[in-house]
């Protein structure tokens, strides 16, 4: 399993946005406050948006755990009745900077008086009933990996494009009173306390060294074949981008796991050899890297290969 962690990074990488009581107002330049809840009739259904560059997780990977952690701003260290608050997506393959309220509209949806919600996540996380926020201390989001996992599932997503994300109370769940909110540093007030995503993940090719360590499920012809045409059809149909790097990973996890298979085959299971040769062709065509010869030999015993 790996994990990243990552700030926002510039100053219209996060955002405010509240509703004044007749028109939503949002502000790239949020000074030093990043907050959600209520604050007046005036300062209503507070909420903000936070964008995280170069995310550096393969497609097919798996999320495990992710929230995001925010620093209690020092300014407002608020601990009013009730805040209610959530967390959702933008679901784009790669996140754009925020830049006016058209903007923020179009990806957060109708709960800001966007046309419609084509842009935000199904996934989102309810984080309710916040308790107090001290100063100087941090606080992390409940678990988010439903979020993370639809976006990184886009067919278009790519490692290292960017994930945004709203942290907002824009549905007006929190109590009505004066200032009931939570206030967070935003990064025009410290870049190295700014909002952090940080996110938890198995990649495709670690899970299946792992299944090949652990021997919790084991790999046979059938299988290989199944990963072979995965391979092939990502090939001819480029509906998957997959880099030579993580394809000469896939190849070896099939070598080893041919390689645990009996060497001797008769010839029902000479299929085991046309594999393998598959294999050494995919090699040399996609990494450029010389393949593996068989040696086939026909006996008493049936068929021996070996390199």
């Amino acid at each position: 399993m790996s994990t990243i962690e990552k700030r926002t990074a510039a100053s219209t990488d996060d955002c405010t946005c509240y509703w004044n009581g007749s028109t939503w107002v949002m502000s790239t330049n949020d000074g030093d406050a990043h907050c959600v809840g209520y604050y007046s009739a005036a300062i209503a259904k507070q909420g903000t948006g936070e964008r995280y560059l170069n995310i550096t997780i393969p497609p097919g990977s798996t999320i495990n755990a992710a929230y995001i952690q925010f620093r209690c701003n020092p300014t407002y260290p608020k601990s009013g009745t009730t805040v209610n608050c959530r967390i959702i997506g933008d679901d784009e393959d790669d996140a754009a900077t925020f830049s006016d309220l058209a903007n923020y509209q179009s990806r957060r949806g109708t709960s800001v008086g966007g046309a419609n919600n084509d842009k935000r996540t199904t996934a989102y996380v309810d984080w309710d009933n916040l308790a107090a926020w001290s100063v100087g201390n941090d606080y992390q989001s409940p678990d988010i990996k439903t979020v993370i996992q639809e976006i990184i599932d886009r067919p278009g997503w790519q490692s290292g494009n960017a994930i945004a994300l709203f942290w907002d109370d824009h549905d007006d769940r929190s109590s009505h009173g004066s200032d009931i909110r939570r206030a967070a540093v935003s990064y025009d007030k410290d870049t190295a306390t700014a909002p952090l995503l940080h996110i938890e993940y198995t990649e495709p090719y670690q899970e299946l060294v792992a299944t090949l360590v652990t021997q919790t499920i084991s790999i046979g012809t059938p299988d290989i074949e199944r990963m072979l045409r995965v391979l092939e059809a990502s090939l001819v149909t480029q509906t998957i981008s997959i880099g030579s790097a993580e394809i000469e990973r896939l190849l070896r996890i099939l070598e080893a796991s041919l390689v645990t298979q009996s060497m001797t085959a008769y010839s029902a299971d000479i299929s085991l050899v046309q594999h393998w040769q598959r294999m050494v062709t995919l090699r040399e065509a996609l990494t450029g890297k010389a393949g593996k010869f068989l040696i086939v030999n026909d006996d008493e015993n049936g068929f021996t290969f070996s390199e």
